[in-house]
């Protein structure tokens, strides 16, 4: 019989400071869910117009949640091996990969331009402006997988261990929800 662990669930009015710092900072073992931030993802691109800038959302994240991010929240992870990033920034990207899955659809797109990177997120609507909808919707489908420590192979992230050499990957640290009203 498998036990479903409970899942704290904290709210806050979107915008008003005073009610986000009335948050309960996290714990040790604890973090912000990737739903917290997709929930303020939807309401933030829908504030802006449809269209918003990856950099800006990052600001407004670090503004919103910045305060009551606990240990496991910043802890820095390896991505592809090559640098770390803190926690927050990977539940972000699942959050903008259930915001695909969502109504109204929320779609991102990263390129490389001569004067730098360009990522943004665009609702999905007859509101946005119709060259965003284009740009945004050319996106190359992309799958997530993790790195196992032992023998260095990349493997699906829903592995409870590694297909190659049965290395058991670590449990995933409780999630608490922090979501707008």
């Amino acid at each position: 019989m498998t036990k479903t662990r409970e899942i704290d669930v904290e709210q806050f009015v979107f915008g008003n400071a005073k009610s986000i710092r009335a948050l309960t900072p996290n714990g040790p073992d604890e973090e912000i869910s990737p739903l917290s931030y997709l929930r303020f993802l939807q309401l933030y691109v829908h504030k802006m117009g449809g269209v918003v800038d990856q950099v800006d959302l990052e600001a407004e994240i670090e503004k919103h949640f910045g305060a009551i991010w606990g240990p496991e929240d910043v802890r820095p992870i390896q991505v592809f091996g090559e640098y770390s990033r803190p926690k927050w920034k990977n539940s972000l990207d699942w959050a903008k990969v259930m915001a695909r899955k969502q109504t109204p659809q929320i779609l991102s797109r990263t390129q490389k331009r001569k004067t730098g990177k360009l990522s943004v997120l665009v609702l999905i609507g007859s509101d946005t402006d119709p060259e965003w909808l284009e740009f945004v919707q050319k996106k190359v489908k992309r799958h997530f997988k993790k790195k196992c420590r032992s023998c260095k192979r990349w493997v699906g992230l829903s592995a409870k261990a590694c297909p190659n050499c049965q290395h058991v990957f670590p449990a995933a640290s409780a999630r608490k929800h922090k979501l707008p009203k």
